[in-house]
């Protein structure tokens, strides 16, 4: 302190701190000296107190508020005093049903909690939406400057609506029964159980499983009894643990994998159903996982991950990366990335990339490998399809869904191959690959089909209706 009459001059402070330490742990040592000066906790108007003498002064502190103040109490005292108000203070007999109510609270903030991750999900697909509508529009204005370029243009759409209108004829003709498919797949059940939208479904032995917006995974079999319209009796478990949208489900020597929006992969024991372990992921939600040859993928936002299925832990990231990956399939000797534009296909012996598959048509969100075929559905409306044996000159476009095309799956029937598209447009359609035409359009969903599944000839679609149908 500043001596006094002498300005300029100083001199230790009697009543201070007696300790002599150096400049560089000044900090620590304020920390714990218990010269520190301090504020009384019960109220600011005590004075200010040294940190050796607050033990002292709360003792004698009258300023000490009842412990049922956050119901509004205004009783305050000494301690003494506020132990003896407890005895007789109106609240303390309620105090059980306000904790209950403390605790509805609670779960509320949680529920309001997961809602928000929903709408944050949604938020960032409503982004990519707009940014591509302001790609379409600069587009747009582009061509509008170039006369020449939009009498060509015209005339390929015009093509394309032929093409469409022809395509809705021979559609006309399957519903009125005319299909020279030969098998058309109808509506035999719903199952109802979830409080959500359904994101992903995957199968095990003769059991479906699916996940959902409100964070569960239900276990159903699909075979238990008959299938009524409605039907709740075949929901055998409900798994939880998931925060968020349970967006991406696969199953791996006997064990069931689930990525979510919570940005965790959460692993589960089929046989009793109970957890075994869970994988902070990645930084943003898991949106598609896939398992073979003793690994698990997953994709996220610029990222593919592998996992070991033995150890649990990661092995390697999948380096080059741009966007996000939200379909993922795995051969005995491949794996397959739909991102952008692009699929792109590792080896699973050296997990290096083999090649990169481009084309225009916007992000992928579903896709499938057989032997014969490279097959994804993208944002915007279309379903790509390579020859593997010519991916460089044999990509066909197979026309029909308006919206995104969320699902596929390839199931033989007899000496024929079918690929099932579920789209944003709450249709399911089956192609021919032989002849690359739609031979079936089944409709009988009231949102999008966000994924689906087959099951011994039996397919199973989930919507974000809250529904899943069968279909034999």
């Amino acid at each position: 302190r500043e001596v006094e009459g002498k300005p300029g001059e100083y001199e230790a402070n009697s009543e201070g701190c007696p300790e002599t330490i150096k400049l560089l742990n000044r900090r620590e040592h304020e920390l714990s000296c218990s010269f520190q000066p301090l504020r009384c906790p019960n109220c600011d108007d005590c004075p200010p107190l040294l940190k050796k003498d607050l033990e002292d002064h709360l003792k004698t502190c009258r300023h000490v508020r009842c412990p049922h103040a956050k119901y509004n109490c205004p009783f305050f005292g000494t301690r003494s005093e506020v132990d003896a108000h407890v005895q007789t203070c109106r609240f303390e007999v309620l105090k059980d049903v306000l904790a209950e109510s403390d605790e509805r609270i609670l779960k509320l903030h949680r529920l309001v909690k997961q809602k928000d991750e929903e709408i944050s999900f949604l938020r960032g697909n409503v982004a990519l939406l707009s940014d591509r509508l302001s790609s379409l529009e600069k587009t747009f204005e582009f061509r509008l400057d170039r006369s020449d370029e939009d009498i060509v243009y015209c005339k390929r759409k015009t093509q394309e609506l032929e093409n469409i209108t022809r395509q809705c004829a021979r559609e006309l003709a399957q519903l009125k029964g005319s299909s020279a498919d030969g098998h058309n797949y109808t509506c035999a059940g719903t199952f109802i159980g979830h409080e959500g939208p359904i994101w992903s479904l995957c199968t095990y032995r003769n059991l479906l499983l699916s996940g959902s917006s409100d964070s569960t995974i239900k276990v159903w079999s699909p075979f238990k009894e008959s299938v009524d319209i409605g039907a709740h009796n075949v929901c055998l478990h409900t798994l939880s643990g998931h925060t968020g949208i349970v967006l991406a489900l696969t199953t791996a020597n006997d064990k069931l994998y689930s990525g979510s929006a919570d940005n965790t992969i959460r692993v589960w024991r089929l046989d009793n159903y109970s957890p075994i372990s869970t994988l902070h992921a990645h930084d943003n939600p898991v949106c598609t996982l896939t398992a073979g040859k003793d690994y698990l993928f997953s994709g996220s936002l610029n990222t593919v991950k592998v996992w070991s299925t033995s150890r649990l832990e990661l092995v390697r990231e999948l380096p080059n990366q741009s966007h996000w990956v939200r379909a993922l399939f795995a051969t005995d000797t491949r794996l397959f990335a739909g991102s952008y534009e692009c699929v792109k296909m590792w080896s699973l012996e050296s997990f290096d990339l083999i090649r990169t598959v481009h084309f225009s048509g916007g992000s992928v969100y579903s896709l499938v490998v057989t032997p014969v075929h490279l097959i994804c559905g993208t944002f915007e409306s279309s379903v790509y399809v390579w020859d593997m044996n010519d991916l460089d000159r044999s990509q066909k476009n197979l026309v029909g869904h308006s919206g995104a095309v969320h699902a596929l799956r390839v199931v033989s029937v007899g000496s024929k191959t079918r690929l099932f598209s579920g789209g944003n447009d709450k249709t399911v359609r089956v192609w021919n690959l032989d002849t690359m035409q739609c031979v079936q359009t089944m409709l009988r969903h009231e949102g999008s089909i966000t994924s689906l599944a087959t099951i011994n000839g039996q397919l199973f679609t989930g919507g974000s209706d809250q529904e899943i149908k069968v279909w034999r």
